[in-house]
């Protein structure tokens, strides 16, 4: 028999006959799209910008409560050199010696009896003032309290006629009632309600008071800052510019 083909080699058609079909071409493989790379690609970015913007805020939450526990700290220490300040204050209150006593009076004097005898007077005419300056001062507080007890019993108790009591606002205008009376009373009852000092506060409500506002406009204004104290804070206020106002015209 004959030898065999060599491999790859295609064995030759006998005579007659046509040659076989060649086997089809090898296919490329299908391109890539373009567009489906840029895709991943901008994906691949997008997270990675969120990533980063998750650092950014976890960051600034750390840098926020550094910023907190060193204000708490400052505050601690502050707190703990007053205390401080005050042990001290404390200590010297201690410490101060007690006044001098007055030295003993000399055994003989020349002008001892003169002496006594200027003294007594000296004694005696501040006694004389004394007195009188003590019952002009009582006659005073008498009279200025039989005033003030008249004009209270003008002032309603009910809140709504209290609301609706007519101001003298002429009389609170000429006399400075609003800087001179109620900014120092408004400023201590925010003490009081809110327990610190609020200067900007002290001087709106003041200016209110100049405007003429109506308490129920000033209770509204309060209201959100005082909570529950608002209308107890508005009632006691309107109470005293009412006395004010009219002691001003009583005194005038």
């Amino acid at each position: 028999p004959p030898p065999p083909p060599p491999p790859g080699d295609q064995p030759s058609p006998p005579p007659g006959m046509p040659p076989p079909p060649l086997p089809p071409p090898s296919m490329p493989p299908p391109p890539v799209a373009a567009g489906s790379a840029d895709k991943e690609r901008q994906e691949q970015e997008d997270r990675e910008d969120r990533e980063k913007e998750r650092e950014r805020e976890r960051e600034r939450e750390d840098k926020d409560r550094r910023d907190r526990q060193e204000r708490e700290r400052e505050r601690d220490r502050e707190r703990e050199r007053e205390r401080e300040r005050e042990r001290e204050r404390e200590q010297a209150k201690r410490d101060k010696p007690p006044p001098a006593k007055a030295g003993p009076r000399p055994v003989f004097d020349v002008d001892d009896d003169e002496e006594e005898q200027k003294r007594d007077a000296r004694k005696k005419m501040k006694l004389e003032r004394f007195d009188y300056g003590e019952h002009a001062l009582e006659t005073d507080k008498q009279k200025a309290a039989a005033i003030a007890k008249t004009i209270i019993q003008k002032i309603p108790i009910d809140q709504d006629e209290l609301f609706a009591f007519q101001l003298a606002w002429d009389t609170l205008d000429r006399e400075g009632i609003a800087d001179k009376k109620m900014k120092p009373w408004v400023q201590k009852k925010l003490v009081e309600y809110l327990g610190e000092e609020e200067p900007a506060l002290t001087d709106y409500i003041t200016t209110l008071i100049k405007q003429h506002k109506s308490p129920n406009d000033i209770l509204s204004e309060v209201e959100s800052i005082l909570d529950n104290d608002a209308k107890v804070f508005v009632v006691k206020m309107w109470r005293m510019l009412c006395f004010e106002v009219l002691k001003a015209d009583v005194d005038s």
